[in-house]
């Protein structure tokens, strides 16, 4: 005798596990390929926003050293008397004319035109005259071309750093809405979950258990155990963390090298002509207005032409390290900052700092310079001395660049009486 009810009960229990595996199957399916496109979008944001940040820093970076290269190879040339040495240094200055990072944006251009005509018209002027020219009368002519391209090399370390915050925005943005969509779709796929294998538990598995129940203890006594399911792809969480961290981490890194190109001279590891104005001006007014005793000291090295000429312009830069390591070391204090402000130029602030305390940290430094001895690339050691000139603030200066100009003339007392020197300014100097 057939029996057709208990094979159509049967062909129906498998048609609904079969189905509802299925449904299981293409969820966990999907929010898997979810998962992956998130993760996959965010690595695609990451890598591009490091392309775009790298190819940046590193097109800013040679815009920067460019513009301030031209600025103290102009602020310099316009103190040298031999002429052929002029020639020279301004031939070498030709690579920024045909600098494809100085030659991209009409305003850069045009900036840079401006400083070689300016330069071009001051040499030619001290070529009619024989070389004999006013080295502070050359200067005043290329402050003001010299502060554009200082000015301009802010402006594009600035402009590069806002770019890449703003595509650090987007990519916070990016994270930001890939979370939200992955706790939608892990909180989708709970309740689809706990839907399908409620109704699962109640229509299938708790009748067919109940009944293997009455059939075993009828048989054996035997109970079944039953499974349980687990679902790993939360994992995916953590790994779009991570990419979103690294990608973080590099444009930090971005940011912070370009703020460090605005502020330091790269040659010396100090603080450069812009850092050192801001940081010194801003003492200098507080100074002035609570009558306090501050100073400066200029000095540059002596002789650093015949350095160059004997070994090279490499040997120059060996010098020129050295220097700026001996002032890191020497100079820690951070009221007063140490700057390279021209091509073997330093000057150092100092605050509360009458006369005597600045001669005794000049007499330090000029014991120190001498002291140094560098390796120049042949494996000679040489060393060299420095020539100081001392200001101390006084009701006749108006600002920062009027003491420097007495500093300046004292440094220049100090090379005609012989160098290797501290010379103190005289109150009335520049006045």
């Amino acid at each position: 005798m057939n029996r057709p009810f208990p094979t159509r009960r049967k062909i129906g229990l498998l048609a609904t596990t079969a189905v509802l595996a299925t449904v299981v199957w293409l969820v966990g399916g999907g929010v898997l390929w979810i998962m992956l496109e998130q993760q996959a979008r965010l690595e695609k944001d990451a890598q591009h926003i490091y392309d775009v940040s790298s190819a940046k820093v590193f097109e800013a970076t040679r815009t920067i050293r460019g513009l301030e290269r031209l600025a103290r190879e102009g602020d310099a040339l316009g103190c040298i008397g031999d002429k052929p040495e002029r020639a020279r240094r301004r031939e070498q200055l030709r690579s920024l004319q045909d600098s494809a990072s100085l030659q991209g944006d009409p305003e850069l251009r045009s900036l840079v035109l401006k400083g070689f005509s300016t330069l071009d018209q001051t040499l030619a002027s001290m070529d009619l005259h024989a070389g004999l020219a006013d080295c502070a009368q050359s200067r005043a002519v290329w402050a003001p071309v010299m502060q554009e391209l200082l000015n301009k090399s802010e402006a594009v370390g600035a402009e590069v750093s806002g770019l890449a915050t703003i595509e650090a925005d987007h990519i916070l943005q990016s994270t930001s809405d890939a979370r939200a969509m992955l706790f939608m779709v892990a909180a989708a796929l709970a309740i689809a979950s706990l839907t399908m294998f409620g109704f699962l538990y109640l229509a299938v598995a708790r009748p067919v258990v109940r009944l293997s129940r009455s059939l075993l203890k009828a048989r054996s006594g035997d109970a079944i155990a039953q499974g349980s399911e687990y679902i790993l792809e939360l994992q995916m969480l953590h790994d779009a963390a991570v990419a979103f961290s690294g990608a973080h981490q590099e444009l930090q890194y971005a940011r912070s090298q370009l703020e460090h190109l605005a502020h330091t001279d790269a040659l010396t590891g100090l603080a450069n002509l812009r850092m050192f104005e801001a940081h010194a001006g801003q003492a200098f007014a507080h100074a002035k207005r609570y009558q306090e005793a501050v100073s400066v000291i200029v000095f540059d090295i002596d002789h650093f032409k015949h350095i160059n000429d004997q070994y090279g312009h490499e040997g120059g830069d060996e010098v020129l390290r050295a220097l700026g390591s001996y002032l890191r070391a020497a100079v820690r204090d951070a009221d007063r900052p140490a700057a390279r402000v021209g091509g073997e130029e330093f000057a150092l602030f100092l605050s509360h700092a009458p006369t005597s305390v600045a001669l005794q940290t000049a007499q330090r430094l000029l014991q120190g310079i001498a002291a140094l001895a560098v390796t120049m690339p042949g494996g000679e050691a040489v060393h060299f001395t420095a020539s100081l000139g001392v200001a101390q603030r006084n009701d006749h200066d108006a600002d920062l660049r009027a003491l420097l100009r007495r500093a300046d003339l004292a440094l220049y007392r100090a090379k005609q009486n012989g160098r290797n020197r501290v010379e103190l300014a005289d109150p009335t100097d520049g006045n």
